[in-house]
């Protein structure tokens, strides 16, 4: 698999007082083809949006790209950089990510 996202978006942020929080970015390669990331329980997930003009509401507009699992069951943090790695993907050198503040 060779994605290489252009852009990324992060969308929600693990906060431990909060619970059902986790990692989840929206990210773009260079093609403007959609992807949805999210990282909850040890578990990792990449989908690609099947269409890029559907609104990607349902499970069934997706397709799974990649899913990795640590093994870290209490774990919902991960930094981009070792999610990309974990799952086998790239940021492009010159990608443009946004942080939640």
């Amino acid at each position: 698999m060779n994605v290489v996202f252009a852009r990324a978006l992060e969308t929600c942020r693990y906060h431990p007082a909060l619970p059902g929080t986790h990692f989840q970015w929206e990210a773009w390669d260079a093609q403007d083809n959609f992807f949805f990331l999210r990282y909850k329980s040890g578990v990792g997930t990449v989908d690609a949006l099947k269409d890029n003009d559907s609104w990607g509401q349902n499970e069934d507009d997706y397709d799974r790209v990649v899913q990795f699992d640590t093994g870290r069951r209490n774990e919902s943090i991960l930094s981009l950089d070792e999610f990309c790695q974990r799952a086998g993907i790239q940021l492009a050198p010159a990608a443009r990510v946004v942080k939640l503040e």
